[in-house]
């Protein structure tokens, strides 16, 4: 009893489209994959916000039915805006950072 096999012989060019090829439908499928991940982690992240959110809600409730206060809600700092804050042409203009003073013109002299 005798298996034959049949073996196909290719070029180095054959060889090199197939592999070509075979790479281009890998990279589509990891493609489309990385896309199917980012929008899972996309949706997971929102859940951990909401879940976040109900989480204090409940925390809040909880300290109420002790008879203590609810966490406060403070805002957002608005010194952090304005600390980056350029003029209406993008540039800083004038404002000099705390501690910061205006570099002297340095004269130089040379005789001639």
């Amino acid at each position: 009893m005798t298996i034959q096999i049949e073996i196909e012989r290719i070029t180095a060019e054959e060889l090199i489209q197939r592999q070509k090829q075979q790479f281009k439908e890998e990279h589509e499928f990891l493609r489309l994959e990385n896309i199917q991940q980012k929008a899972q982690i996309d949706k997971l992240i929102n859940m951990l916000a909401l879940c976040k959110e109900e989480i204090q809600q409940l925390k809040d409730e909880i300290a109420v039915l002790k008879g203590q206060k609810p966490r406060p809600k403070i805002p957002a700092s608005k010194l952090e805006g304005s600390r980056n804050a350029k003029g209406s042409d993008g540039n800083k203009g004038d404002q000099l950072g705390r501690g910061k003073h205006p570099r002297k013109k340095k004269i130089s002299t040379k005789n001639s």
